[in-house]
């Protein structure tokens, strides 16, 4: 609950300074995915500042709720992260991210995607 209050309050800022500035975009990406032996809803609020074209820096927070069915275990996992994103056409964009998983474990992502 302290996780999804968090990510509330820093999004809910976000946007308050979003509606005054023009070199900040707020994102809120969410997906859900049910099958038979499991669910799992995830949230990830994302903050680009700087001019659209340049890099960016790259905010973003990750919940991820996973139910097993069989268990009926509820299992919760965050990602908080930071990193460069360039949006290079209106379909392509490239992102290096450092990102640190709850539990203290840290990754770096390299991406191009469409």
């Amino acid at each position: 609950m302290k996780t999804v209050l968090a990510s509330l309050i820093l999004t809910l800022a976000a946007y308050a300074q979003a509606c005054c500035a023009d070199d900040l975009q707020v994102s809120l990406f969410s997906s859900q995915t049910i099958l038979s032996e499991y669910s799992e809803h995830t949230v990830q609020p994302t903050w680009l500042f700087g001019h659209s074209g340049s890099p960016q820096l790259m905010g973003f927070t990750q919940v991820s709720n996973t139910f097993l069915q069989n268990s009926r275990q509820a299992h919760t996992v965050q990602y908080m992260g930071f990193g460069l994103h360039q949006q290079v056409t209106p379909f392509f964009y490239t992102q290096l991210l450092m990102s640190e998983k709850s539990g203290g474990a840290s990754e770096v992502k390299i991406g191009l995607d469409f």
